[in-house]
């Protein structure tokens, strides 16, 4: 313990935390209820980044009853039911070849339908579709991860390198941005949770009102993850530390709006990343890496 604190900077940090988890305790109220957008497909966006597949294919099918047309809900579908073990490639590839849908979600689609290929051992085609991606998209992570995952092909097998031999070199140019988030992302990995007394009942709370009251009253929160998500992700990565990165992130969220950092469109509106990454590394063991 004392040896912890000796670094000034975590010291600092949690300081910072303890008085905004003391500040939200004694700030929070019940927000007013208002009607909102039961078409929004936030919680189903939520739920499938908290790999919560079966409530995330519920949803989306709630989605689609009363719009079928809604793309949000189509895709998630589709991935969720993949992650839960389901054949979807047909599905995917009737969404990435339709012309009824937009680039961006045909252009998820075809990411995933190539991913699923590779998983099921179809690296030929699996590169086809990957290329596809990396030539068509204007969305630079999928550009990026794509890259990769081609480059990770080839490593597996060499002699598809001929299938890209027309945008290798921008692949080996491109090779510079790739983060350990995206190399990370583009493998399969599996994360354990902390459960905790304490943790327990909080996320209980927060699944219900993901489940029962925000479909009601609609989005509220401004960021990505939202609050709800933020705080699962918290208490599933840290136990009951998570309850004062709640307390953290209620607290803040104002700063962060009024900062606007790294927006990100969704339908008709911004939200500002803020994920869990940014503001765990006072619970790790180590130092904080210099940026």
């Amino acid at each position: 313990m004392i040896r912890f604190f000796k670094n000034k900077e975590k010291k600092r940090r949690v300081l910072l935390v303890t008085v905004r988890t003391l500040l939200f305790f004694l700030m929070i109220s019940p927000p007013p209820l208002v009607r909102g957008n039961n078409n929004d497909s936030e919680l189903a966006v939520d739920l499938y980044a908290e790999t919560n597949f079966p409530a995330c294919s519920i949803e989306c099918s709630r989605l689609l009853i009363e719009n079928p047309r809604n793309e949000t809900a189509l895709i998630l579908k589709a991935l969720a039911n993949k992650s839960m073990g389901v054949d979807t490639r047909d599905v995917l590839r009737n969404i990435a070849d339709s012309p009824d849908f937009s680039n961006e979600t045909a252009t998820i689609a075809r990411f995933e339908l190539a991913r699923s290929m590779w998983k099921s051992g179809q690296n030929t085609e699996a590169i086809q579709q990957f290329k596809k991606v990396f030539i068509s998209t204007g969305n630079g992570n999928l550009f990026l991860r794509s890259g990769y995952s081609i480059s990770l092909l080839i490593d597996e097998t060499p002699g598809l390198t001929r299938q890209v031999e027309d945008i290798f070199s921008q692949i080996q140019t491109s090779s510079s941005l790739w983060t350990r988030q995206i190399i990370d992302e583009c493998k399969i990995s599996i994360s354990k949770s902390k459960d905790s007394l304490t943790g327990k009942p909080v996320q209980w709370i927060i699944t219900f009102y993901r489940s029962q009251i925000s479909p009601a009253i609609g989005s509220r929160c401004s960021l990505t993850p939202s609050c709800s998500a933020y705080g699962l992700q918290a208490l599933k990565k840290h136990g009951a530390l998570g309850v004062a990165m709640i307390s953290d992130r209620a607290i803040r969220e104002p700063d962060v709006v009024a900062a606007k950092p790294s927006p990100v469109r969704t339908g008709n509106r911004w939200f500002y990343s803020d994920p869990i990454e940014n503001h765990d590394w006072w619970i790790k063991t180590g130092e904080r890496k210099s940026e």
